[in-house]
């Protein structure tokens, strides 16, 4: 690989970190980059494709930006179902990314195809996760964060966050950097995956979770159970309840 490539540690059952690689292969100093990680991960699975990436409206003035907010939706939804959403936070100066899932068969709809960012068998934390795709989709994020960061847009200056599914991934990436923490996660009416073990850079990115207590697909408890994970693995993370709140 070429020197600044990132390779991912596998340790039978899952994907541990996200870590820097040498031209050998081995340890080393080469920068983090976001598209050399997708590509890596992504060479150890069936090729992906990812949907539209939607900007949000309105633009930043003057068309320039000084912070980015990359938001990824739930199963079955698009780039375009949040888009909207960029409007209401009123501010001119933040670029928001909307991404869009690969469209791939779902286990726990029958198999139905639909935009998600990897497989699920079940909606509790006994079911099997496909940790492989968690991981691939962190890296794909991870590679947007470092388009931003190429651009000019500090790691600081980015947060990614997420919904449901995509707050999954929200997590896993924001956790999992290596390089300089992005400025913030938020993860909405989501779980903590299995395959995510927090990086000492990861650990530093402010993080807030957020969920209903009604939720009534992705259970408010089990939201809650992640909190206390993550907690216990030593992430200063804030959980916010919202009484009634549904899905």
């Amino acid at each position: 690989p070429p020197a600044d490539a990132l390779r991912v540690v596998f340790d039978g059952s899952h994907y541990d970190a996200l870590v820097r690689a040498s031209a050998g292969g081995g340890g080393g100093s080469g920068g983090l980059k976001g598209m050399a990680l997708a590509d890596s991960i992504l060479q150890k699975g069936p090729e992906r494709k990812y949907g539209q990436l939607v900007e949000g409206f309105p633009k930043p003035k003057g068309g320039e930006h000084t912070a980015t907010v990359i938001w990824l939706h739930g199963l079955g939804d698009s780039g375009f179902g949040w888009a909207p959403v960029a409007e209401s936070f009123g501010m001119p100066w933040c670029k928001f990314l909307f991404p869009t899932a690969p469209t791939e068969p779902v286990t726990l709809n029958n198999g139905m195809e639909m935009p998600s960012w990897f497989d699920l068998v079940g909606l509790d934390e006994g079911a099997p996760e496909d940790a492989g795709r968690v991981l691939s989709s962190a890296a794909y994020l991870a590679s947007l964060v470092q388009k931003e960061v190429e651009g000019g847009i500090p790691h600081g200056r980015v947060v990614v966050a997420g919904f449901s599914q995509g707050g999954a991934i929200a997590l896993a990436c924001g956790l999992m950097m290596t390089e300089e923490p992005v400025a913030g996660v938020v993860a909405a009416s989501t779980w903590l995956p299995g395959a995510v073990s927090p990086t000492d850079v990861g650990k530093k990115a402010p993080l807030l979770m957020c969920h209903g207590t009604a939720d009534p697909v992705v259970m408010f408890g089990w939201g809650e159970a992640s909190h206390k994970k993550l907690l216990e693995m030593g992430v200063d993370a804030d959980f916010k309840s919202y009484k009634g709140m549904d899905h």
